[in-house]
C-alpha cells in the first residue's frame, strides 16, 4: 500500500469508483489500481463507460472481461457510467439498450450528469430503481434528474480537484464520492 493511498485511508474514505473498461477498451490500469486501493481496505465499485455508438453486448462482454470472474464472486458493487454529451451523440432510445447492459452485468449504480438526462431521458421510470451516482461539479447540492427523487441520491461526485493520479493511482478514472440519501 503507498503512502497517497493511505492518505486516502486517513481522510476516511471508505470507498472509490475505478474505470474498468470504456467501450470496447479494458482499461490496462484497472487490476494495479483495484489492487492498491482494495490492500488499504478501500471499496472499490469498478465501472465501464458507456459509448453509444456500440452495441451494448460488446461492451458487456468488454466489462465482464475487464473485471474477471474474481470481482463478480467478491459481490463487488458495479456501476455504468453515462454522462458524455459533447463527444458522443447518444439518442433516444439509449435507456432500453442502458437496460439491457445492466441486466446482463449486474450492475447497481447508475453514473451520469444531469445534462445526460436531460438530452436523452424518454420517460424510461424503471431507471430510479438503480441507485444514482450524480456528477454535479461546483454545485451547492446536486440537480436530481427525474425519475430519480429530488434530494436523493447514492453518492454526488461534487469537484474534479482531487483525481487518482493526485492519490497515487495510474489514472484519473478514480473519483471520490459524498454519501446521499
Amino acid at each position: 500500500m503507498g503512502a497517497k493511498v493511505d492518505k486516502l485511508i486517513l481522510r476516511g474514505v471508505k470507498w472509490a469508483t475505478v474505470r474498468a473498461s470504456a467501450g470496447s477498451v479494458i482499461d490496462r490500469t484497472f487490476e494495479r489500481n483495484y489492487q492498491s486501493l482494495v490492500s488499504g481496505g478501500i471499496e472499490v465499485i469498478p465501472y465501464h463507460w458507456y459509448n453509444p455508438k456500440l452495441g451494448y453486448i460488446e461492451q458487456v462482454h468488454t466489462f465482464l472481461q475487464a473485471i474477471g470472474p474474481a470481482h463478480l464472486s467478491a459481490g463487488a458493487k458495479l456501476m455504468i457510467d453515462l454522462e458524455d454529451t459533447k463527444t458522443i451523440k447518444a439518442y433516444k432510445g439509449i435507456f432500453a439498450d442502458v437496460g439491457r447492459w445492466l441486466a446482463a452485468t449486474d450492475a447497481q449504480l447508475i453514473y451520469l450528469n444531469p445534462d445526460f438526462m436531460r438530452r436523452y431521458w424518454n420517460k424510461e421510470y424503471w431507471l430510479d430503481q438503480y441507485p444514482l451516482v450524480i456528477a454535479h461539479w461546483e454545485a451547492p447540492a446536486p440537480k436530481v434528474p427525474i425519475p430519480w427523487s429530488p434530494g436523493c441520491w447514492y453518492a454526488w461526485q461534487y469537484t474534479t480537484l482531487e483525481d487518482g493520479i493526485s492519490f497515487g493511482l495510474t489514472t484519473k478514472e478514480a473519483a471520490l464520492y459524498v454519501k446521499g440519501c
